[in-house]
């Protein structure tokens, strides 16, 4: 025993080698087990800042939106919509009121290059009373017209507003922008639903999908019209009454009255701020009322035919 303790003699050869490959085997997977952390910790990054910046645009569209072109006075707040595309005059926070759009609208539109994934967002901005008209959506990021000098008396500007959005990665394309009613005037909520990946279609992990909604607080909504049943008021004279009608926001409306005889329809007289109005009628003729608010979104009552029995 006390032989063996005093023995120098050092590792053999063989025993050198196996414990070199065991080191290298070990090590090997050390190294390989870091790699993949650090790997997925970059994947984990590049989905958290892709995911944050879907959200920053989420909160930009939000206030955009809640900006929406003063109803009284311009009518169509959303001009266009789609699933992947939206265009609507906002009021611009930072108008200085000293040209003449007073009130600093502009036309804001975002939307999803389906090729690239990147969502838009583009704006229009003039200093004139009338409002220029809509540059082309035919196309969405560089190749379209929104930007400089885009339509005359105006100017357009684009920025990444979000990227790695894939809803157009599937065969059916989902739709990032979803509304509550068909008719652009009648929206009164928006859905964002984002999908965003940073890899590709078969790499893990999978997509992350976002949600969010924004109501509209500044949408001008067509009116709703309502004729009562005409009231005769004496000889062939009828009373028309359309005090039933309303309007979504509250505002004023102008009533036309309108008479049709033998398929012929013709306006009683001209709008007018009076709910209600006197005519003489014949029997069988066929009435009805417009009423338009003052964003000029006009609404039809249904028809009431008079009788003079």
């Amino acid at each position: 025993m006390r032989a063996r303790l005093a023995n120098e003699d050092g590792f053999t050869l063989i025993e050198l080698l196996m414990s070199s490959a065991l080191l290298l085997v070990v090590i090997g997977a050390t190294l390989t087990a870091f790699d993949r952390f650090q790997y997925n910790a970059r994947v984990n990054e590049r989905r958290n800042d892709a995911s944050d910046q879907v959200r920053r645009t989420v909160d930009l569209l939000t206030r955009d939106l809640r900006n929406l072109a003063d109803p009284t006075n311009q009518a169509l707040s959303i001009e266009s919509k789609s699933a992947t595309d939206l265009v609507f005059r906002s009021v611009d926070p930072a108008a200085t009121g000293t040209d003449a759009n007073r009130v600093g609208v502009r036309r804001v539109r975002y939307c999803l290059n389906a090729t690239t994934g990147i969502v838009y967002r583009e704006t229009q901005q003039w200093t004139t009373v009338a409002i220029p008209t809509v540059p082309s959506t035919a196309a969405c990021g560089p190749a379209d017209v929104w930007s400089g000098a885009c339509v005359l008396d105006s100017t357009c500007s684009r920025i990444v507003a979000a990227e790695f959005v894939t809803n157009s990665r599937t065969a059916t394309p989902r739709a990032l922008f979803g509304y509550d009613a068909t008719a652009n005037d009648a929206v009164t909520a928006i859905r964002v639903n984002a999908y965003v990946d940073v890899n590709g279609a078969s790499q893990a992990p999978a997509e992350t999908n976002l949600e969010s909604s924004v109501n509209l607080r500044n949408q001008n909504r067509r009116p709703t019209a309502v004729l009562a049943p005409p009231v005769r008021a004496g000889g062939n004279d009828f009373l028309l009454n359309a005090s039933g009608s309303s309007d979504p926001e509250g505002a004023l409306l102008k009533y036309e009255f309108l008479k049709t005889t033998a398929g012929v329809e013709t306006s009683l007289g001209p709008a007018q701020n009076s709910p209600t109005l006197t005519k003489p009628l014949a029997d069988g003729d066929s009435v009805r009322v417009k009423v338009t608010d003052p964003g000029n979104l006009s609404a039809y009552s249904e028809s009431r035919t008079v009788s003079v029995q």
